[in-house]
């Protein structure tokens, strides 16, 4: 029967400082050290900077944009947002700043659906250092040449199926799909564009757009992230 282990005695214990290990010198903390200190209030205004960048984007964007009146014909306002492509700042800015929230999901590709999307989805891709597949619709006049995978999307807000598809030699399973557009609806196409890279064996690590109307549930299970309150805009209509 093997022997059972045991505790030093009150005899056993060393008691002789020598014989006592080198623990070493105390940690120190942040507030002992000038250069984590200076290191934190750079993350701080780092952190600050970019509320304010995305707060003075954010009202650039309202500034820009216009509800406009189709006609007697149309029972509705349709957005106009060609006032924010032909601001440079904005421009600038809104790549970083669809990005921001995804960066830790390190994208590998951005995916955008034709048409306002070919704008934003290559701001976006600079933005990562990643590249661009635009998501092509048969109504563009042009079929992408190869193979392409095509997805049927649900009904938009205005009633439309829309057919997208992405070539498939630009998307494989090494893939992490981050979608960007301008303004999510319903999700629908932001679906559509879902299937197609589950088809493909990619995984979609989330969507940004500018604005987001969606139903909450829709958002969440898309990971679909927006710049802009809504609300801001409609107090322009």
């Amino acid at each position: 029967m093997a022997d059972h282990p045991t505790r030093p005695g009150p005899d056993d214990r060393r008691t002789d400082p020598g014989d006592r290990p080198d623990l070493g010198e105390c940690p120190t903390y942040p507030g002992d050290r000038p250069d984590l200190r200076e290191r934190h209030a750079d993350s701080d205004d780092r952190r600050a900077d970019l509320v304010t960048r995305r707060a003075d984007l954010a009202e650039r964007l309202v500034s820009r944009f216009r509800w406009v009146d189709p006609g007697p014909a149309s029972s509705h306002l349709v957005s106009d947002v060609s006032g924010w492509w032909r601001d440079p700042e904005i421009l600038a800015e809104l790549g970083p700043a669809l990005v921001a929230p995804f960066r830790g999901e390190r994208p590998t590709v951005v995916v955008s659906p034709a048409v306002t999307g070919l704008i934003l989805g290559p701001l976006a891709a600079t933005a990562l250092g990643v590249g661009f597949v635009p998501a092509h619709k048969p109504t563009d006049g042009r079929l992408p040449p190869g193979a392409t995978t095509w997805a049927q999307s649900a009904p938009d807000f205005r009633g439309r199926r829309v057919a997208l598809g992405l070539r498939d030699q630009h998307l494989d399973a090494s893939d992490r799909v981050l979608v960007v557009d301008d303004w999510v609806a319903t999700g629908a196409q932001v679906r559509a564009i879902a299937e197609i890279c589950a088809a493909r064996g990619a995984l979609l690590v989330g969507t940004a757009a500018v604005v987001v109307t969606c139903p909450p549930e829709i958002a969440t299970t898309l990971r679909i992230r927006g710049l802009l309150d809504p609300a801001r805009l409609d107090q322009l209509a």
